[in-house]
C-alpha cells in the first residue's frame, strides 16, 4: 500500500512526484515538437491533417497539460500545506489522471501495436517510442509517486465517454472536410462496421479506466487501508483471544490431570504402602525370633557347627 507509505514519508513522496511531473512535462512537449517537426518536414499536408487524427498526438498534448496542472498542484500543497484551493486542484489532477491520462496512454499503445496507421513509417523510432511507449513508463512511474483520489463512477463515466466521443466527432470533421483518415482501414468500412468499432473502442476506452481506477484503488485509497488495518487489528485480537482459550483450556486440563494423577497415587499406594509395612513386620518378627533362637539354644547351634565341620574335614 503506497499510501502507507506516503504517511510515513510525506516529504520524499511529494518530492518525486515533482521531479516526476517537471521530467514529464518536459518530455511530452518535446515529443510533440520533434513528431511535428518530423511530419512538416515531410512537406505532405495529407499527413500533417491527419496527425490531428492520432490518438497518440491527443494522449501526449493530455500527458503534458497534465503534467503542468500536477506540477501546480504539488507546489501548492508544498507551499501552503493543504488548503481548500490546494484539496480541490488535488481532486481536479486526480479525475483528470483517471479518466483521460492513464486510458489514453493504455489505449493508444494498444492501438499503435495492433492497428497500422499512415505517420509512424515516416518518422524515426525513437519518437514513436517517445509518443507511445514513454506513456506506460510515466504511467507506472506516475501511480507509484503521485497519491491520487479516485473519482466518482458517475462523474468518470461521463467525461470517459465525453473524451471518446468528441474525438470520434474530431476524426470525422476531419475526414469531412480534407477526405484523409489517419487510419486507412477506416476509410474503406461502411458506416455500421463504423459505428461498431467507434463502440468497441468506447468500451476499451472504458474498461481501461476501470483498470486504472482498480489500481489506484489498491494503491491509494485510505478506506481500503483502513479496512485492511481493521482487518489485522480485528485478526490478531481473535488470534489472541483463540490463544489466550487454548492457554486457559490447558492449565484447566493440566490441573485436572494434575488432580487425577494425585487422587490415582493415593489410591494405588495405599494398598501399597499396607503390604509393604506387612512384609516388613514379618521380616522383622522373623528376625527377632533368629535373635531370641540363638540366645536360648547358643550351646546346641555351637555344637551343629562343630558337627559340620568336623564331617566336612573327614570328607
Amino acid at each position: 500500500m503506497e499510501c502507507h507509505l506516503e504517511i510515513k514519508h510525506p516529504k520524499f513522496f511529494l518530492s518525486c512526484s515533482i521531479v516526476l511531473h517537471i521530467i514529464g512535462c518536459a518530455h511530452f512537449v518535446a515529443a510533440l515538437a520533434l513528431f511535428f517537426k518530423c511530419i512538416t518536414a515531410s512537406s505532405d499536408r495529407e499527413l500533417f491533417k491527419a496527425a490531428f487524427q492520432h490518438l497518440s498526438v491527443w494522449s501526449c498534448s493530455i500527458h503534458a497539460v497534465y503534467c503542468l496542472f500536477a506540477l501546480v498542484t504539488d507546489g501548492l500543497i508544498l507551499i501552503l500545506t493543504l488548503t481548500d484551493e490546494s484539496t480541490s486542484l488535488y481532486v481536479r489532477r486526480s479525475f483528470m489522471r483517471a479518466c483521460l491520462a492513464f486510458p489514453s496512454a493504455m489505449f493508444s499503445n494498444a492501438n499503435i501495436w495492433i492497428i497500422t496507421d499512415i505517420i509512424y513509417s515516416t518518422i524515426p523510432t525513437y519518437i514513436f517510442h517517445m509518443t507511445n511507449t514513454n506513456l506506460i513508463i510515466y504511467e507506472i512511474l506516475d501511480f507509484l509517486f503521485c497519491n491520487a483520489q479516485n473519482p466518482k463512477m458517475l462523474h468518470g463515466t461521463i467525461l470517459v465517454f465525453t473524451f471518446v466521443i468528441v474525438y470520434v466527432v474530431c476524426m470525422e470533421e476531419i475526414n469531412a472536410y480534407h477526405g484523409v483518415f489517419v487510419y486507412p482501414y477506416i476509410g474503406s468500412m461502411s458506416l455500421p462496421r463504423r459505428i461498431f468499432m467507434y463502440c468497441m473502442g468506447l468500451l476499451i476506452f472504458y474498461m481501461f479506466y476501470l483498470m486504472g481506477k482498480f489500481i489506484n484503488r489498491i494503491l491509494w485509497d485510505y478506506t481500503t487501508l483502513v479496512k485492511l488495518c481493521n482487518y489485522t487489528y480485528f485478526r490478531h485480537n481473535t488470534l489472541q483471544e483463540s490463544r489466550a482459550e487454548s492457554r486457559a483450556t490447558a492449565s484447566k486440563g493440566a490441573s485436572l490431570v494434575k488432580i487425577f494423577s494425585a487422587s490415582f497415587k493415593r489410591s494405588y499406594s495405599a494398598p501399597r504402602t499396607e503390604f509393604q509395612a506387612k512384609q516388613k513386620a514379618e521380616k522383622d518378627s522373623k528376625k527377632n525370633k533368629e535373635r531370641l533362637g540363638d540366645k536360648k539354644f547358643g550351646f546346641f547351634n555351637c555344637f551343629k557347627n562343630f558337627w559340620f565341620l568336623k564331617s566336612n574335614a573327614i570328607k
